[in-house]
């Protein structure tokens, strides 16, 4: 049981960095997805939200200022395709989050 934890694990680490999510150096089966932008995070979580997932934000004081994250905890449950989709819907949300923002910062 353990050792499929930790498979799990490895195949949603290598694909969230693959995807270019920072997990700062977590090598444990909850990793947190780095956002160091308070409104940004705000949107991704919203958004991932309203696509069924969620994720625990953890912001200050919990975390110091700059250092807002999303926490995601692999378990054994979790199929590979569910993984797969995970991480897709959170780079689609993340260029969602990016378009919006360059949007808003061209219209002012």
């Amino acid at each position: 049981m353990v050792r499929e934890l930790h498979e799990k694990s490895e195949y949603m680490r290598t694909r969230l960095r693959q995807r270019g999510f920072g997990l700062g150096t977590s090598e444990t089966h909850i990793m947190p997805i780095v956002i160091r932008d308070e409104p940004a995070w705000i949107r991704l979580h919203h958004l991932l939200y309203a696509r069924g997932f969620y994720l625990v934000p953890f912001v200050y004081p919990g975390v110091r200022q700059g250092e807002e994250r999303l926490r995601l905890n692999a378990t054994r449950g979790h199929s590979c395709s569910e993984v797969d989709a995970l991480v897709d819907t959170l780079a689609e949300c993340r260029e969602l989050d990016r378009e919006a923002s360059t949007c808003q910062a061209s219209s002012s």
